[in-house]
């Protein structure tokens, strides 16, 4: 099996237990337009210190290459400013609705009020409907 992004197979050996599901989730990307920016995204998660968890809940989305890299991208700048929980809960969030117009906003929270991120995220569709916008 070919990797898209050198960095990730040594990044993935100092965390064997991540080897198996990102070769899976390669697999199923592999070949597709925007597999290799996938790749670096989650190269980029890795540099941003993204743990286990959060690796592990991005690694088991579907959907296409290009959306998964941006999603993978997003997730990185809300894991710098409002840390991995905020970005799981993002990730599964994201994952619920399927609408990229959600990482703006999940963005700019971590920027502004990293603390809230966690008490909003799980919360998107209600906050959503409220607005009229659900």
């Amino acid at each position: 099996m070919m990797l898209a992004e050198p960095a990730i197979p040594e990044a993935l050996r100092q965390r064997p237990a991540l080897a198996g599901a990102y070769a899976q989730a390669w697999q199923k990307l592999d070949g597709q337009a925007g597999a290799a920016v996938w790749a670096a995204a989650v190269a980029d998660l890795l540099r941003a210190n993204a743990g286990a968890a959060c690796l592990l809940t991005l690694f088991h989305l579907r959907g296409s290459a290009s959306a998964l890299a941006d999603t993978a991208r997003h997730c990185a700048d809300v894991l710098r400013h409002a840390g991995s929980a905020a970005a799981i809960l993002c990730l599964q969030a994201w994952d619920s609705r399927r609408d990229a117009s959600l990482w703006p906003g999940f963005v700019r929270l971590a920027q502004d009020a990293p603390e809230c991120v966690a008490l909003v995220a799980p919360h998107t569709g209600a906050v959503l409907e409220a607005l009229g916008a659900g």
